[in-house]
């Protein structure tokens, strides 16, 4: 599983150089065992700080638990920008964490499952044996769904494009909001 982790963290670098976000303060909401925060952070020279519900950090990063799964506990705009990778699908209220995203800091980067029936089998066997405390309610949206959300919540999006090793089996979506 560790190799799969650092194959996603090099794709989700990989999408996110192309905005420019080097050298920046980042708050990387629902980091998990850090081990993906790390990579992004080493591979774009981040000053990187984690959140996440449980603390089951095996990497040493800056870190807060979260005081409720749609609250983060930072003061408003600490943060240059805020990455959402791969947990929006795993929380109930989805539009109140953007927003809580948009407080802290300015720019909000997204990582996201495309929606499959092969996804739907194999994440909860996976997140299981990853963190067995995980809620996982599998909220995945449509390309189409995310976009009209960012309507909704005013926000505006560019929309990126992932390269993937010929190995991978999954596909994702990539969102910066302004």
């Amino acid at each position: 599983m560790k190799w799969s982790k650092e194959a996603r963290a090099h794709i989700i670098s990989g999408c996110y150089a192309q905005w420019g976000i080097n050298n920046k303060k980042v708050l990387d909401v629902g980091c998990g065992d850090a081990l993906v925060s790390e990579i992004i952070s080493r591979d774009l020279n981040l000053d990187l700080h984690g959140t996440d519900i449980l603390d089951y950090r095996k990497k040493d990063i800056k870190f807060k638990v979260m005081e409720s799964p749609d609250r983060l506990p930072f003061e408003s705009s600490s943060f240059d920008l805020v990455m959402l990778n791969d947990i929006l699908h795993h929380t109930q209220n989805i539009e109140g964490l953007i927003l809580e995203a948009k407080r802290v800091g300015g720019q909000i980067l997204i990582f996201e499952d495309c929606e499959s029936m092969f996804l739907k089998s194999i994440d909860l066997v996976l997140n299981y044996f990853y963190c067995r405390h995980m809620p996982c309610p599998l909220n995945f949206k449509t390309e189409y769904e995310w976009i009209e959300l960012f309507k909704k919540l005013n926000l505006n999006y560019v929309s990126g494009k992932p390269e993937y090793p010929w190995w991978y089996p999954l596909r994702h979506m990539v969102f910066k909001l302004n």
